[in-house]
Formats: C-alpha cells, sequence, structure tokens
C-alpha cells in the first residue's frame, strides 16, 4: 500500500471462522465434589459431572487439571488416548476430554473368632493378602469391590457381604470366623 498525500480508501471483509467447544467431564469423585480445569488462565470449577469452554477458535491453549484432593490420580483421555494433566493442547475441532479421578482410601478388613496368630487372607480384584495379625488392609479408589474371605480350616466365615462399596472414606469390613462342629 502506497499512501501519497491524501487518503487511501481500504476495504476488509471479515468472516466468521469456526468455533469449537471444549469439553471435561469426570468420573471418580464423590457426588458434590468441587473440580477445576484452568484453560489459557481462564479457570472453571464445577460441583457436576462435565463443564466447558465454548467459542474457541482453532489454537492451542495451555491447559491444566486441578486435583481437588491431595494424592489424587487423575488420567485424562481424549477418545482412547491418554493425554497428560497439564501442557498445551491443540483444539481445531468440538473435543471431549475424560478425566478419572482416582484416590485411594483404606478399607480395612478385622477379623473375630480366630485363634491368635492364624493365618487367614482376603482376596479383592486378583490381589490376594494374607495376614496373622487380625487385620487385613487394602488402599482402593472409590467403587464397588467383590471380595473373598479364605476359606480357614476348620472355621467359616460370616456377617461380611461379599462386596465393598469405597465411597469418598476409609471402609471397615468386620469378618467373624466360627469353628465349624
Amino acid at each position: 500500500m502506497t499512501v501519497s498525500g491524501a487518503p487511501l480508501p481500504e476495504s476488509f471483509s471479515f468472516v466468521k471462522g469456526s468455533t469449537d467447544v471444549l469439553t471435561f467431564s469426570e468420573k471418580g469423585l464423590p457426588s458434590g465434589q468441587s473440580w477445576c480445569v484452568e484453560l489459557s488462565g481462564d479457570a472453571k470449577c464445577s460441583t457436576g459431572s462435565s463443564l466447558s469452554y465454548a467459542n474457541l477458535t482453532p489454537a492451542t491453549y495451555g491447559y491444566a487439571v486441578v486435583s481437588p484432593t491431595a494424592g489424587q490420580t487423575i488420567t485424562a483421555k481424549v477418545g482412547s488416548t491418554v493425554i497428560p494433566n497439564s501442557g498445551s493442547m491443540s483444539v481445531s475441532k468440538s473435543t471431549k476430554v475424560a478425566l478419572t479421578y482416582s484416590y485411594p482410601f483404606t478399607v480395612t478388613f478385622t477379623e473375630s473368632g480366630l485363634p491368635t496368630g492364624a493365618l487367614w487372607s482376603v482376596t479383592i480384584d486378583k490381589v490376594t493378602k494374607s495376614s496373622t495379625n487380625s487385620t487385613i488392609t487394602f488402599s482402593l479408589p472409590n467403587g464397588t469391590y467383590s471380595y473373598k474371605v479364605g476359606a480357614e480350616t476348620g472355621y467359616s466365615s460370616s456377617g461380611a457381604p461379599s462386596k465393598a462399596t469405597v465411597n469418598g472414606a476409609p471402609l471397615p469390613v468386620a469378618v467373624t470366623f466360627k469353628a465349624k462342629t
């Protein structure tokens, strides 16, 4: 463009570009638990199952998923691809990020009825733990788990359901053994 002592008219045309939506969804948190995501300095929090950033133009955005609880593991996925919990993400179309929050809680099985020092066991998720003490502990995230108390010679176990539900807190489970007659 050359300006030579007189106004020079120029015309421009603006075309609306595509606008995309970046949606984050969560699972694994107790109902009502707040969780947050930051996208290019814009922090949003939700107590629901999802939050969205709308009207994004194709670009690369910095993001960070904030853990609401210390010691929590967060797995972020776009489709079946695991992505880091913070970094940069190229958005060129509407995208969904699935967040799975996992915080381990102690599940303590306490036995009564066995002689002192007797060996007993509990199996959860194909992991078997044995003990000669009165307690066996597992560290498990929220969820419902089937478990099995080992058959101890001369004793039967009772008083415990076959499922344990971890829901945002440590869980005690009582196991009572009775001598077979």
